[in-house]
């Protein structure tokens, strides 16, 4: 590779060499035909797949096109791991407001899991603190409802994130989603898991 000028400005290029004089006789610059942000034009090399109706299969070696569906979307496979992955935890009320820090630093929080026995709505407060919650000051960054008899999931395949840490109350009845609210949940009442990183 060489730098080739090209308008005042340099390109990274290939200086093809003649054969008979051992000297440079062309050159080919490396550049784009447009500019980025600019209208589709040309016949420029571009990355591309391939949609197969069924996925082929490839020995160790092969040379091998990324795969689309019928619309152009790129297909991408996960692999199941036995390490990494989220934490889950397991959430089993106690006979309080359940003010409880799950991770001192930054992190993910990924799924909720949550059965509620009682007969008033439980709620679950998630707090974007590296300790502990104080209901009377702190303001949650997530509040979900479970209703009485019930459950409630949430999952999400990116993650809500929190900057400094991963902390959790759960509180009760009529007036539990009020940010200040410090009604005690029964023991047992909630159960479940919270999945984070």
């Amino acid at each position: 590779m060489a730098l080739i000028p090209v308008g005042g400005n340099y390109y990274e290029g290939v200086v093809v060499v003649n054969p008979t004089t051992g000297g440079a006789s062309t050159s080919q610059a490396t550049a784009g035909d447009v500019a980025a942000g600019s209208a589709d034009s040309g016949n420029p090399v571009k990355v591309g797949g391939v949609y197969n109706a069924t996925l082929p299969t490839y020995a160790t070696g092969q040379r091998t096109a990324f795969q689309t569906d019928q619309n152009g979307r790129q297909l991408v496979a996960f692999s199941p791991k036995t390490t990494g992955g989220v934490a889950p935890t397991v959430v089993n009320s106690a006979a309080s407001t359940n003010l409880t820090s799950l991770k001192a630093a930054a992190g993910q929080v990924f799924g909720v899991q949550l059965s509620n026995s009682g007969a008033a709505w439980a709620f679950l407060k998630l707090y974007n603190k590296a300790s502990a919650p104080v209901l009377a000051s702190d303001v949650p960054a997530m509040i979900i409802g479970i209703p009485p008899g019930g459950r409630c999931e949430v999952n999400r395949v990116m993650g809500n994130p929190f900057s400094t840490g991963i902390a959790y109350a759960i509180v009760g009845g009529a007036t539990g989603a009020a940010n200040t609210d410090t009604t005690a949940v029964a023991v047992n009442q909630v159960v479940g898991t919270i999945d984070y990183v």
